[in-house]
């Protein structure tokens, strides 16, 4: 999903989609998932991933190829979609699952979701990202939801590799 109306989310989605991560099972029970929620400000933080991305970008390309053929413009992360939610965690796995379970409960609402890898990992080499994201001193940035109802309807979901399955 990459193509977001302008409507609003509103609050209560959002905390219903939090909600969703919260109570998804983590080792030991930790509970050390946090999150953070852009919405009016967001653009700021696009904006310092995008001057650091284009900055790296020929270095980068070296090891992913395809982002040489990437166009990087002003809304590469986020799309222009709402509401973005970055999920931290001491746990990369327990913050994946609470990232996959949020996910699920977006959709529930007809919310279109995007996995930011980019600015997952872009975000994860900024000091000054990291601060402004609140990421505390063990934790790491897991995923980054963005979020926004659809502009497009697809007619079915991309075709799927058959599982690579051993029974032994």
């Amino acid at each position: 999903m990459r193509h977001f109306t302008k409507k609003d989310i509103s609050q209560e989605i959002i905390l219903q989609i939090i909600e969703a991560g919260r109570y998804t099972p983590t080792a030991n029970n930790k509970q050390q998932v946090s999150y953070t929620i852009l919405r009016e400000n967001k653009e700021e933080y696009e904006k310092m991933a995008l001057l650091k991305l284009r900055r790296l970008k020929s270095m980068i390309s070296l090891f992913v190829r395809k982002l040489e053929h990437i166009d990087v413009d002003d809304h590469f992360f986020f799309k222009g979609a709402p509401v973005v939610i970055v999920i931290k965690s001491t746990d990369v796995v327990d913050g994946a699952l609470a990232a996959s379970a949020m996910e699920i409960m977006a959709q529930t609402y007809g919310l279109g979701v995007l996995y930011s890898g980019f600015f997952t990992r872009i975000a994860g080499m900024s000091s000054t990202l990291k601060r402004k994201l609140s990421v505390a001193r063990r934790e790491k940035i897991v995923a980054t939801l963005v979020l926004g109802y659809p502009a497009v309807t697809y007619q079915r979901i991309p075709q799927r590799e058959k599982p690579r399955v051993k029974f032994d």
